[in-house]
């Protein structure tokens, strides 16, 4: 039984592979990154290939603003309402320098 569920496993992994679908895990280089400024908690991940989405959840009872500085330089602002959750993204900076928030 045991090796007919190998046998399953491996042929679907192969079919998968023909079609262009990885089943490989993420790179061990791909890393997830937090945190925590004023109301906003935030993420983003490395390893975007043509972008990097930052994900913002206000925490505090009022609106805010944060402003993102991503590792080109580049400045974006994000306004959330109470509780509410947003993204943003950049197709030229591989990833995310400080997110501030600015009231």
């Amino acid at each position: 039984m045991r090796a007919r569920a190998t046998a399953l496993v491996a042929t679907a992994a192969m079919a998968l592979g023909a079609i262009g679908i990885s089943t490989a895990p993420a790179s061990a280089a791909d890393k997830v990154h937090r945190g925590k400024d004023g109301c906003f908690s935030w993420s983003w991940e490395d390893g975007g290939v043509f972008t990097t989405t930052i994900y913002l959840k206000n925490n505090c009872k009022t609106t805010h603003k944060a402003e993102i500085i991503w590792t080109n330089g580049a400045e974006s602002h994000v306004t959330l309402k109470a509780g509410q959750k947003g993204s943003d993204y950049s197709a030229a900076a591989d990833g995310v320098k400080s997110v501030e928030d600015l009231g």
